[in-house]
């Protein structure tokens, strides 16, 4: 799985491919212009490590403040994109949480309920 991310160009939105369908999050014209639509690739190495890989030869990312073109990294390491250094927001990489709730102790006020509106 392969996640692309840059800036959309109609909104300047930060724009994150997975799966090939586009998702735009942020404010609009919250990402700078030195962020090309297509800035770099995330790629899953194992043990929460991601490759991070710039796809343009002229893209600048920064790792933990040092200019890289490919390089192992996890969700601890400040990534920016651009010489304006627009940082990457982890949290969005992530997927939704589903949260589930027991409705098991609902039923016995249900039954309750229901014997009750019929007396």
């Amino acid at each position: 799985m392969e996640i692309i991310i840059g800036r959309d160009q109609q909104t300047r939105q930060l724009c994150i491919i997975k799966d090939g369908t586009p998702k735009l999050y942020g404010q609009k014209g919250s990402v700078p212009m030195d962020v090309s639509r297509h800035h770099i690739s995330l790629q899953p190495a194992g043990n929460g490590k991601w490759q991070i890989k710039n796809l343009n030869e002229r893209n600048v990312t920064f790792v933990n403040g040092i200019a890289v073109e490919s390089k192992t990294i996890s969700e601890s390491d400040k990534v920016e994109l651009g010489n304006s250094h627009y940082l990457l927001p982890w949290e969005v990489l992530q997927e939704p949480k589903v949260e589930t709730v027991d409705f098991t102790p609902l039923k016995r006020i249900w039954t309750e309920y229901d014997e009750l509106k019929f007396d």
